[in-house]
């Protein structure tokens, strides 16, 4: 690699460094999961906020869910317990508890946004290398890296702490791993690296398994095709041992996905088929918009209109099996199988799960339209000039879209009113405590607030009768009964005004008859 290229790719990873740094510093609030990312990372006594029911309690009480304590830095035996009881592999987990453990009892939201950063360069740098092997032109391999360094799609999941970026980098690890062998004689190196990335994947999000699954047999099969059988068993034999591997690691994976609940309702979904369609539009154009600035659906035009006319122009003949079985096609095959299924199985119809195949499908895309133009065209300028263009887009988009979703900066109202009435007295009432989650970052503002579950609030009536002007929150479904039941209980509280409804969480200022 040339001393020039090492200079661009580093200024390239500056700018994307620099850039998710600067959204980072714009984050104003955290899904109900981005506080999971920490709870489950951190907290000793279960995967919920463990809350007092009906004292005063202060923000203390809220950050030990989501902070390391002095006595429990490094405590990764804990975060275990915690994930064997939840639904996700502990690797994710770790790398935040292991942060979080160099500054106790601090909240470090940046620490997450850091951690997204890392496993973005490393994508950064897996696409130059990506590219590099399938096109053998290192321009081109510079360009599409800073096509991805500035696109909307990578700064979204850089905002958003959770494990998707991190499982993006060992999905592109591991299929760079298979690009560079489809021609060559398989070593000892690749087994290792298969067996490594394949652990280190599964115990990081286990959607890695669908795309593992089709890289590995479309693999299998260009190995048996080629009448390779000796590497196609030890290829097997690998690919058995990462899988006894990863169980013996973290053996609680086999219940999250057969028994758990997660992994029950992808089974469910595979059998519905009553609003498939509307999930492949819906993933389609977060795909669009986040990766390819809603011009996907022309780019897929041009590219198999020169397609056509790069075939038609083609004197010798094709060599399919080379074809379907290049190291392209082992980029693009899985992608798209991987995009099908989880269209179909996945609990919501959102980015996060498409996530870790945007930087395969933006080489696929790129590759196709410059390397087809080529061969069409015959103008090698032509492949750099468009790539420069993808950038131009790719910057346009995010400029476009600065106020990206995982932000959350329609909350600045909600958080700014609580700043603004933290001396004021406020009620909380819920039904599942994981939705506590959804407004921690309010809550935190007030001086003291609290805590009833919406189903013991008869054992509270005298308490919630001493109130006179209050702050009321109300978590989870039939907030209007809860309403009417907690005015009820009050007949001093004579209005309310609402004050902000989210989809979890709405909140109310009640107002009392009385003089304070």
């Amino acid at each position: 690699m040339k001393k020039n290229y090492i200079i661009l790719l580093l200024i390239i990873c500056t700018i994307e460094v620099s850039l998710g740094f600067l959204f980072g510093m714009e984050k104003v609030n955290l899904h109900v999961d981005e506080i999971y990312s920490f709870g489950l990372s951190n907290n000793t006594t279960g995967t919920m906020m463990s809350i007092p029911e009906g004292e005063l309690i202060d923000r203390s009480v809220f950050d030990q869910y989501v902070t390391v304590d002095l006595a429990h830095r490094f405590d990764f035996t804990n975060v275990w317990a915690n994930q064997k009881a939840d639904v996700h592999p502990p690797f994710y987990y770790l790398l935040i508890h292991t942060i979080c453990s160099f500054f106790p009892g601090k909240f470090l939201m940046m620490g997450g946004i850091g951690l997204n950063i890392l496993f973005s360069v490393i994508i950064t740098l897996l696409i130059y290398f990506t590219v590099k092997e399938l096109s053998q032109n290192e321009m081109l391999s510079l360009l599409i890296s800073a096509v991805w360094s500035v696109s909307l799609g990578n700064m979204t999941f850089i905002v958003f702490i959770r494990m998707y970026m991190m499982l993006t980098a060992f999905m592109l690890a591991i299929t760079l791993l298979h690009i560079k062998y489809v021609s060559k004689k398989l070593t000892l190196k690749f087994y290792l690296g298969v067996v490594l990335l394949a652990i280190s994947g599964t115990l990081t999000q286990y959607y890695f398994l669908i795309y593992l699954f089709f890289l590995c047999f479309l693999f299998v099969l260009h190995l048996l095709l080629n009448k390779d059988i000796k590497s196609a068993l030890l290829y097997l034999l690998s690919l058995s041992c990462a899988g006894i591997g990863a169980v013996f690691i973290f053996p609680g994976m086999l219940y999250h996905i057969f028994k758990g609940y997660r992994g029950k309702e992808s089974f469910q979904n595979i059998e519905n088929f009553s609003n498939l369609s509307e999930r492949f539009i819906g993933y389609y154009n977060i795909l669009n918009k986040e990766l390819f600035n809603q011009v996907l659906t022309f780019l897929i035009l041009i590219i198999l209109l020169l397609l056509i006319v790069s075939i038609r122009k083609r004197t010798s003949k094709i060599n399919w099996r080379a074809v379907v079985f290049s190291g392209y096609n082992l980029l693009l095959f899985p992608s798209l199988l991987y995009f099908i299924i989880v269209s179909k199985i996945a609990i919501y119809v959102t980015d996060r799960y498409i996530m870790p195949i945007f930087p395969m499908l933006l080489i696929a895309v790129i590759l196709g339209v410059t390397y087809l133009s080529f061969h069409v065209v015959g103008k090698r300028y032509l492949i750099l000039f468009e790539a420069c263009c993808f950038i131009i887009l790719s910057a346009i988009g995010l400029i476009q879209n600065k106020n990206i979703d995982n932000l959350h900066k329609e909350s600045e109202p909600a958080i700014q009113f609580a700043e603004d009435n933290k001396k004021a007295d406020v009620l909380v009432v819920y039904t599942g405590a994981w939705r506590l989650n959804s407004v921690y970052v309010e809550l935190t503002q007030y001086n003291q607030v609290r805590v009833i579950t919406k189903k013991n609030l008869a054992n509270f009536i005298d308490t919630i009768d001493n109130y006179n002007d209050a702050i009321v929150y109300i978590i989870g479904n039939d907030y209007e009964d809860t309403l009417v039941t907690l005015m009820s209980m009050n007949p001093s509280w004579t209005s309310y005004t609402s004050v902000n409804s989210t989809q979890y969480s709405h909140v109310y200022q009640l107002r009392s008859s009385y003089e304070n």
